[in-house]
Parts: C-alpha cells; sequence; structure tokens
C-alpha cells in the first residue's frame, strides 16, 4: 500500500514555492448557508497498484517504492495549473505531480513508477466548515499519467465540480483534454483526441468526502480507440469553509485492437 503524506509534508510543499496559481473560483449560492461543526483532517489514497510499500517525502523530494528510494527532479516547464511535475532521476519513464490550492489547505497527486506502482493521493489539510445549504461551483485543474507502452502520456485538462449542499450531492466534468508525450525531449502534444469525463452525481458524506462513477473519457489515436470500461472518482471537500475540493479519478481503457490497455490516474484541485 501507499504511506500517507504527513501534513507536514505537504504544507513543507506549500512553503518551498510549488505553483499555488487557481483557475477558478467558488461560488456559494443560498440565502440560509448554514455551516456544521469544523471537519477533521482528511488523507487518503486512491486507485493503488503493483506495489506493496510505496511512500513519499515531500521535504527531501524522494519517492521510495518496495525499499527503493528514486530522487524526484522538478520540471517546472511541464507545470499544469496548480501542479508541479517531477521526473524520477535514473528512470525516464516515472514521473510525479502534486498540486496545492492557493490557500494550502488542500493537495493531490499522482504517482507513475514503471514497474513499480502508480497511485492517487489527495488531503484536506486542518478543519473546514461543511456548508449545509446551497450549491457551490468548484474550477480547477486536472491532471492524469497513462501507461500507452510506447511512452507515458499525461493528459491535461480543466475540472468543474458543483456540490449541492442542501442535497448532500456533487457531480462534474473533466473537459478540455489534450494528451502529451512528456516524457520526450521536447515534450510533444498527441494527435490523439480525448474525450470529456462526466463525474456522476454522488453523495457527500457528513465528513465532507465522496465516492462516484466517472463515465467517458475514451481515447482515440490514428489507428486505434482506447474506450473506457469502468471509471471511478473520489475526493473531499475542504478549505476554511467548504470552499475547496481535491481528489482523485481512475479510469480504465480497454483498447479496440488490442494493442495495449490503459489506465488512467488523474488528480484534480479546484476552488
Amino acid at each position: 500500500m501507499f504511506h500517507r503524506f504527513s501534513l507536514a509534508a505537504i504544507a513543507a510543499l506549500t512553503l518551498a514555492g510549488c505553483q499555488t496559481t487557481t483557475t477558478g473560483t467558488n461560488q456559494t449560492t443560498g440565502p440560509d448557508t448554514q455551516t456544521a461543526n469544523g471537519l477533521a483532517p482528511v488523507s487518503d489514497l486512491f486507485g493503488i497498484e503493483n506495489a506493496t510499500d510505496v511512500s513519499f517525502d515531500l521535504d527531501t523530494l524522494t519517492l521510495t517504492v518496495d525499499g527503493t528510494d528514486y530522487d524526484l527532479t522538478e520540471q517546472p516547464a511541464l507545470a499544469h495549473g496548480v501542479f508541479d511535475y517531477y521526473g524520477v532521476s535514473g528512470n525516464t519513464h516515472s514521473v510525479a505531480m502534486f498540486g496545492t490550492s492557493a490557500s494550502g489547505r488542500t493537495g493531490a497527486g499522482v504517482a507513475y513508477i514503471a514497474s513499480g506502482g502508480q497511485g492517487i493521493f489527495y488531503q484536506r489539510i486542518g478543519q473546514t466548515v461543511l456548508p449545509t445549504k446551497g450549491t457551490a461551483t468548484f474550477n480547477g485543474d486536472y491532471i492524469a499519467t497513462v501507461d500507452a507502452q510506447s511512452a507515458i502520456l499525461d493528459i491535461l485538462g480543466d475540472a468543474e465540480l458543483t456540490a449541492d449542499f442542501s442535497a448532500s450531492t456533487i457531480s462534474g466534468s473533466i473537459t478540455n483534454r489534450q494528451s502529451w508525450a512528456r516524457n520526450l525531449t521536447p515534450p510533444t502534444q498527441s494527435s490523439a483526441t480525448v474525450d470529456d469525463v462526466t463525474l456522476q452525481t454522488t453523495a457527500i458524506t457528513a465528513t465532507g468526502s465522496f465516492a462516484g462513477t466517472a463515465t467517458g473519457g475514451d481515447y482515440n489515436d490514428a489507428t486505434s480507440t482506447s474506450v473506457s470500461t469502468t471509471g471511478r472518482y473520489e475526493g473531499v471537500i475542504g478549505g476554511g469553509t467548504g470552499n475547496e475540493v481535491v481528489g482523485g479519478v481512475v479510469i480504465e481503457h480497454d483498447n479496440t485492437n488490442n494493442v495495449h490497455d490503459m489506465t488512467e490516474f488523474g488528480a484534480f484541485v479546484a476552488n
């Protein structure tokens, strides 16, 4: 399994100067918006595969997979929105991406280690108060990694989620999706088209967490189509007043030509 990041570690990432510019704003409506009692911090992992023991040290930028340490090297030119991008020293087919909100109270990331493991991390830092009435729309960034056999593809996009606090539900979408072979020199945008993803309506729990079904996201290139067969997403609402949301998306792709099935591991940070 993946070890959880510590609160101190994710805070250290924020203080170390990672990019924190957000792409949207949160708007809450409803004249009678109320708040629940302060909710505790949350640290969770999602979609972990092909590893038994993986941990991250964001203070020293070290990734450990089954007892082997990998040094992370930041690649500023490959940053996307709030997400900073890291290569893994000595392993050109391994990447890691981490992002935090402008407030530093929420964060999420994705790691892919070739022949090692991959997964998503997200965290709410500090307490939050969760609205119980009204609605809110969260806009932000999405980044994912896909093992496409010939290259490690990154999928970039925009995340939008809408919470109905009166009904305790949330839904959303990942749009404007682009595919990049970013482990190539120079990074090259793929000619493939990548369909939008719909985050189906699901319940928000009393702790502000949620988990639901993700649909869409087909990957179409010149020779074949990788059709999404199953998809899921989860996350947590955070920020001081429930004004931020972070989480992850996992989509299984079945290649129509039986060339190479793929799994997309993505993370979003929005406010």
